[in-house]
């Protein structure tokens, strides 16, 4: 029989700005995420599997080129997430007058 990968996120932990008074272009004015992932890899036929790890991912806004974080590769939930707490703050509409 082949061997099997299952991923599994455990958790996922959002942790405030460190700087709130910085712009939303910096990672320091952005949330970050912690992502927990268990990896499971089993062979019924093996009396030694499965194997099981924790995989643990943080993820800013920004990458180390200063381009918008790719998560595509993540758990929906955890794209989900990012998009919910990544917004751009945008000036409060003024009213019509």
């Amino acid at each position: 029989m082949a061997i099997t990968k299952t991923e599994v996120n455990q958790r996922t932990e959002v942790y405030v700005p460190m700087d709130a008074t910085a712009g939303t272009d910096t990672n320091e004015g952005n949330p970050t995420l912690m992502v927990v992932t268990q990896i499971t890899f089993d062979d019924s036929e093996d009396a030694e599997l499965p194997a099981v790890s924790n995989h643990v991912t943080n993820l800013s806004r920004y990458d180390e080129n200063g381009d918008p974080t790719v998560v595509t590769g993540q758990a929906k939930i955890v794209q989900d997430i990012c998009a919910g707490i990544w917004v751009s703050k945008k000036a409060p509409k003024k009213d019509k007058e």
